[in-house]
């Protein structure tokens, strides 16, 4: 209901969630690379 009512909301959250997911995969590329 609430991201009806704020589809921005939604948009910015879907946002938030694609570069935490980019941000955990560069990091997980930097840990692997260095161990």
């Amino acid at each position: 209901v609430l991201f009806e009512l704020y589809p921005d909301i939604q948009k910015a959250y879907d946002l938030a969630q694609d570069l935490r997911n980019i941000f955990e995969k560069t990091t997980d590329k930097i840990i692997a690379g260095q161990s």
